[in-house]
């Protein structure tokens, strides 16, 4: 459980005070700090301008943004290069006919330069996906009510991501078919949370490219199944990864609720309101920089 240097109350005081007066302010925030934080581990909707900060939204501390952490900065276009420039190179080689060739697999797959939001085709693909993920919430990790528990939050955040040598594996290493391109903590909101995004790929095609850009089947080569319930399978995994970190470090956190986005797997591929703190800011966010 999160501690509190020097509590004002005894362990046998607090459930006393708080039925005599529930309505102390002071004692209300410090039950608050004392309870089990929950971990947030959700889809977000993706849009790089929001997570880099070449946007800005009037919700951001701006003074703060100099302390925001980037992990990975890599422009999406450059990521679909890396990612699938070889494959698409040894296909068109194999092309006899210049109509057949794909000159930009990107484009091919999605018709436009959009290399900002995620855009989605006819075949139900994504350009790429986003998690966004956090630990507690303004009043157990804030920025202001509780920064040693902000920071600290920072701390899990970066070992969830690089892995921690000889004891956890980095993001990338537990996903070898999710390349990471765009990962970043923010620091100038009102907890720390970290934004990843992340280009789906599965090899081995017959047909076509010998790699391709797809998450069903990149779920299925990293062994989370087939089907409706293999995102629900990686998202419980990366959970109980980010747990592991965050009880390492002292932080009490609490168990997954159960009910609602938790028991349909099918509802993992969606935002989740009883969860979706975090993502509830960045969609305020986005709703302000998409009216500038």
């Amino acid at each position: 459980m999160t501690r509190v240097a020097e509590p004002w109350y005894t362990s046998k005081k607090k459930d006393k005070w708080l039925q005599l007066d529930p309505n102390k302010q002071r004692c209300k925030r410090k039950a608050v700090i004392m309870m089990a934080n929950r971990i947030s581990f959700s889809r977000g909707r993706g849009k790089l301008s929001h997570n880099n900060r070449d946007k800005i939204s009037a919700n951001i501390d701006q003074e703060r943004m100099k302390n925001n952490i980037s992990l990975v900065n890599q422009p999406l276009d450059k990521a679909y290069q890396k990612v699938f420039g070889k494959a698409l190179e040894m296909y068109n080689s194999k092309q006899k006919r210049n109509d057949r060739k794909i000159e930009n697999y990107f484009t091919k797959l999605f018709g436009e330069e959009n290399y900002d939001t995620v855009l989605k085709n006819s075949n139900k693909q994504q350009s790429f996906y986003e998690y966004v993920v956090g630990i507690g919430d303004k009043d157990t990790t804030g920025y202001s009510s509780n920064p040693e528990m902000a920071k600290l939050a920072e701390m899990c955040l970066k070992e969830y991501f690089y892995g921690v040598e000889n004891k956890i594996q980095s993001f990338e290493e537990r996903n070898p078919n999710f390349h990471v391109f765009n990962a970043i903590i923010h620091c100038d909101e009102a907890t720390p949370h970290l934004h990843f995004d992340f280009i789906p790929f599965a090899d081995g095609y017959k047909k076509g490219m010998t790699r391709q850009q797809g998450i069903a089947k990149a779920l299925e080569q990293m062994d989370y199944g087939t089907g409706e319930d293999a995102i629900y399978k990686f998202t419980q995994s990366e959970r109980m990864v980010f747990k592991k970190i965050c009880e390492s470090h002292g932080i009490d956190v609490a168990e997954e609720q159960k009910g609602r986005g938790y028991t349909i797997p099918t509802q993992q591929y969606g935002e989740r309101k009883d969860n979706e703190r975090i993502i509830l800011e960045q969609q305020q966010e986005i709703a302000i920089l998409e009216q500038q």
